[in-house]
């Protein structure tokens, strides 16, 4: 009887699911978080690919200023310049996507320096964890 109830015992038990699995599980269930992930997730990519999406260079780079060159400062959005162009003669889409890469560098040394700073906070109260 005894050997009856240690094998019932193991076919109850599930094999083990790790954490991340479990809480994909769970975030897989709200449709926002899983519009939010997938904008970061663009985000992510817009900023890495930054120079083959942008079709013209960062300033100050050469090129940047080619706009201008063409007579092309200070225009409305066109099918060339989808966000149109400034006073200065830059691409404005070039520029939203370049500057990608400097909001993302913020955020992850806003949250690294927010996490740093709650860790001394709570080292200074005794709290530990």
């Amino acid at each position: 009887m005894l050997k009856l109830r240690r094998k019932k015992a193991r076919d109850d038990v599930k094999k083990g699911v790790s954490q991340w699995a479990v809480g994909w599980m769970r975030f897989k269930k709200h449709k926002a978080g899983l519009l939010g992930l997938g904008m970061i997730a663009v985000f992510l990519v817009i900023a890495l690919l930054h120079n083959v999406i942008a079709p013209y260079p960062g300033r100050p780079e050469f090129g940047s200023f080619q706009p201008l060159y063409d007579g092309e400062a200070g225009m409305p959005p066109s099918e060339k310049h989808p966000f149109g162009t400034t006073v200065m003669g830059t691409d404005v889409f070039s520029e939203v996507i370049h500057g990608s890469v400097y909001t993302l560098y913020v955020a992850f040394t806003c949250d690294h320096n927010h996490h740093d700073l709650n860790r001394l906070g709570r080292d200074n109260r005794g709290v530990s964890g």
